[in-house]
């Protein structure tokens, strides 16, 4: 992506960020984000197909931000810690657009992001089975099915601690977790008792 793309994209993120955080993404119109974002219609849609498509696009590419900076170089040595941090930078991704996200987790029909945070936290693990510093259970099936657990588990929880008073407690989300998370799930280690 040339500079003058990303700074088109950049400014349809911050558009649609702000406007979802004011009502459902079902209710904003390309239209409107191309405005506010004081670009043509058509520029839009050289990003994205929808509004929704837009808003999973922008949340992607700041979640895998994230994953590189937290988890790309994590060993079996130091997955623990890798794991809070980046599920720490998460939560105060998610807190910062906490009303994009309450409103796009809890309510019917408004699923984008719920699905964009579950594939987010699945790729990572992939990545870190692939790069053999997560253990996980034998099997493909397992695997599969404890990547899905995990993802879909962190997404609930996380939804639940959204629906938390401000100012959250990002060391309950993460005693939580630990808590309910299978005993292979390494984060466990890195918590007091």
């Amino acid at each position: 992506m040339d500079a003058r793309q990303r700074r088109s994209r950049d400014a349809l993120g911050r558009a649609v960020l702000r406007l979802a955080a004011e009502r459902p993404i079902s209710a904003i119109s390309a239209s409107e984000i191309a405005q506010l974002a004081e670009l043509n219609r058509s520029t839009f849609y050289q990003h994205a197909e929808s509004p929704p498509d837009l808003l999973r696009l922008i949340v992607t590419e700041q979640l895998d931000a994230i994953r590189t900076r937290h988890l790309e170089g994590a060993t079996r040595d130091t997955i623990g810690v890798a794991i809070a941090s980046a599920t720490t930078a998460v939560l105060d991704h998610v807190e910062h657009y906490d009303q994009v996200y309450v409103r796009a987790l809890g309510a019917e029909g408004e699923s984008a992001l719920h699905s964009t945070l579950s594939r987010h936290f699945r790729a990572s693990i992939e990545l870190l089975v692939e790069r053999g510093a997560l253990p996980m259970p034998d099997g493909q099936f397992l695997r599969s099915a404890a990547a899905r657990f995990i993802a879909d588990g962190s997404v609930g929880l996380m939804d639940v601690w959204l629906r938390a008073p401000a100012p959250r407690d990002r060391a309950a989300y993460l005693r939580a977790f630990a808590e309910l998370a299978p005993e292979w799930w390494p984060l466990r280690a890195e918590l007091p008792a």
